[in-house]
């Protein structure tokens, strides 16, 4: 069995869903492949820097270090399917915007490899 991404909370609010997600290299990996599949748009797993004698590299870039950070990719034929990502210390908050039948075959394909966080319960507070 194939290694499942935590997937801690989704929703959604009119032409857009969220979720949050581990902030893991393994979230990147996965996320990215299902962006490419449905929504035809990569969420770069490396980046080009050039060195000091103007050689272009190849970096791979690691999620796990954004913070307090915006990003955003659009599918350049459809620019109506836009993904945007917040990062935060462990999490990821991922919006995507699109139409319903495509974040409804997101849903699906998420459901196949996420596992879902079931909420810690803490002891009731009763207001007097």
């Amino acid at each position: 069995m194939k290694k499942k991404i935590t997937l801690y909370s989704i929703g959604n609010d009119g032409d857009f869903n969220y979720y949050i997600f581990d902030k893991t290299k393994e979230t990147h990996v996965i996320l990215n492949k299902l962006f490419k599949d449905i929504f035809n748009c990569q969420w770069n797993l490396q980046d080009e820097e050039i060195d000091k004698k103007g050689v272009p590299t190849l970096i791979n870039i690691d999620i796990t270090k954004k913070k307090d950070i915006h990003e955003k990719i659009v599918n350049r034929l459809n620019k109506k399917i836009r993904i945007d990502f917040y990062y935060g210390n462990n999490k990821i908050f991922v919006v995507i915007h699109c139409d319903q039948n495509l974040r409804l075959k997101f849903n699906t394909e998420l459901a196949k490899i996420s596992v879902m966080i079931k909420p810690k319960l803490g002891k009731k507070k009763y207001i007097r």
